[in-house]
């Protein structure tokens, strides 16, 4: 049996076991890195918080952590699965199994949610990332051109992930794609949705307000530089640095070349119409 074929079955005996394994009372949260998890994490855990009356000495992004500790919580686990290239502390992940398998059957028995953003602006903040936000980074590139166009680390890999779930979407019981762009432009209402499908009724309309007034982008980058969220390491001041860098929408119109925006373009193709992403000029 070739080496492919064994990772592949080995990849989806694992998948098959999870799926026996897993609690139907947990949502997950999914995503590819950079996509907004960070920020979504944040504003759940804050409704949850005060809805609960749950007292923390700090903000915390750790869904998983919170609902896990706290008992009366509804159990929400945030993943990034096998798109992960390596976590902040340097550890490498099974970078080859994204391109191996594609099964998502672990997740069977359980709700989705899957936070999705414009791709071109994901790998543009993956980079920084791996860059600037990793200790000892097992990852060597030596330019955002690089790395947007590596076969394994780069926008492909994006382009990957979205093409999984969008044949696995059918998958779990219950499935909800959110975009960072809705939450962005009209979030309480996108956050609105989610509360709904979690079935967080103790969460009101203006807790929602609140917590998402409380989460623009230069108050949260505001308390990353203060410290104030657990999950949030302080690393350097330099915005690339940040967990919370630009926030915007089609900032990669300024950080991409025209040959990356073109590269990017042509691969975008590949892209099922379910995400609707269309291609931007830099003078729109």
């Amino acid at each position: 049996m070739l080496d492919y074929q064994k990772k592949w079955l080995k990849y989806a005996i694992n998948d098959w076991q999870e799926m026996r394994q897993s609690n139907s009372n947990v949502t997950y949260l999914v995503s590819f890195p950079k996509s907004g998890r960070t920020w979504l994490c944040f504003m759940l855990s804050e409704m949850l918080i005060k809805a609960y009356d749950i007292e923390l000495e700090k903000s915390t992004v750790h869904l998983n952590k919170l609902t896990k500790k706290y008992h009366q919580l509804p159990r929400i686990i945030e993943t990034h699965e096998d798109s992960m290239l390596t976590n902040e502390q340097g550890k490498n992940c099974d970078i080859e199994r994204l391109f191996i398998y594609g099964g998502r059957l672990k997740y069977l028995n359980n709700k989705v949610i899957l936070l999705v953003r414009d791709p071109r602006d994901v790998v543009v903040s993956h980079y920084y990332q791996i860059k600037n936000r990793v200790k000892d980074c097992p990852i060597q590139v030596t330019s955002l051109t690089e790395f947007v166009r590596h076969p394994l680390y780069g926008f492909e890999r994006i382009i990957r992930f979205y093409q999984i779930w969008n044949r696995n979407r059918w998958i779990p019981k219950q499935f909800l794609m959110i975009k960072y762009e809705d939450l962005v432009i009209n979030g309480v209402d996108t956050l609105q949705k989610i509360i709904e499908f979690i079935e967080l009724k103790k969460i009101d309309y203006d807790l929602i307000k609140n917590v998402y007034q409380l989460s623009e982008a230069d108050n949260m980058r505001k308390m990353e530089l203060q410290g104030q969220i657990e999950g949030m390491k302080f690393l350097d001041t330099d915005r690339n640095s940040l967990k919370v860098r630009n926030a915007k929408i089609g900032s990669y119109l300024e950080e991409l070349s025209d040959e990356d925006i073109n590269y990017c373009k042509a691969l975008m193709g590949k892209l099922p119409q379910i995400y609707r992403y269309s291609y931007l000029h830099k003078n729109s």
